[in-house]
């Protein structure tokens, strides 16, 4: 009799079983769930079969999942009329985008492949910023082709909307009244650059208001600077920078 009762409370228990979700490794699985294994030690492992095994495998329901172990090993499911490996290797070969799997995309023609860091067509900034940070700042160009470093609307061939810092070159004097002389620049630029000369007027004696400058080159790696005071003995800097 004991064993009619017991047999009797599983079958009235049963579809209530069957109508929630069972948890495995918690006493309350998601609700959304029909089978949650939660572990912190474990994984799930999925049926393991060869490739033979799994295409012999008799009207495989859709979304049926298996692990192949040998040809392309990886995770197969059935998609409704063919298996598909999620297993997948992007390649792109000029105009076309290819996985393993066989499905191809056509790239429009022009398009930039920089996965190698080169471009290969002309770049369109399309009034967007170059920019490091991807902020408002930077460098943008405009369709005429000028060249704004932090501004929007370049004027010029070269705007720039701050301050630009550039190597000095300078050389401390001591000269007498009314003397003028010269003395070397070894640059090694291979080349004879356009200067700009400029005096720093902090010494003794007014340097500034008495002291004129010039140059010439020697060759393409040498250049003269002149200096001539007009006015008493003074203590100055000569600066320059090089405009091309």
């Amino acid at each position: 009799m004991n064993h009619i009762i017991t047999i009797l409370l599983l079958w009235l228990a049963a579809p209530a079983a069957w109508a929630q979700s069972v948890g495995v490794g918690t006493a309350s699985p998601d609700p959304s769930a029909a089978l949650e294994v939660k572990s912190t030690s474990q994984g799930l492992l999925t049926p393991r079969l060869t490739a033979a095994q799994r295409v012999a495998i008799s009207s495989p329901a859709q979304g049926l999942l298996v692990y192949q172990t040998d040809g392309t090993p990886g995770y197969y499911y059935f998609k409704g009329t063919s298996w598909f490996n999620l297993t997948q290797t992007l390649s792109v070969s000029g105009q076309t985008m290819s996985i393993s799997g066989g499905n191809t995309v056509t790239l429009p023609a022009g398009a930039d492949n920089l996965g190698n860091h080169t471009a290969t067509a002309t770049v369109r900034l399309n009034n967007q910023w170059l920019s490091n940070d991807g902020g408002n700042e930077g460098v943008r160009v405009d369709n005429n082709g000028n060249v704004g470093v932090g501004t929007a609307s370049p004027q010029r061939k070269l705007d720039v909307n701050g301050s630009i810092r550039q190597t000095v070159y300078s050389q401390p004097l001591n000269l007498g009244a009314g003397i003028q002389g010269h003395f070397p620049w070894t640059h090694n630029l291979g080349y004879r650059p356009t200067l700009m000369l400029s005096v720093d007027d902090t010494g003794a004696g007014g340097a500034g208001m008495y002291i004129t400058l010039s140059y010439e080159h020697v060759d393409n790696n040498r250049t003269n600077i002149w200096v001539r005071n007009t006015g008493p003995a003074a203590s100055f800097r000569v600066r320059w920078i090089l405009v091309d």
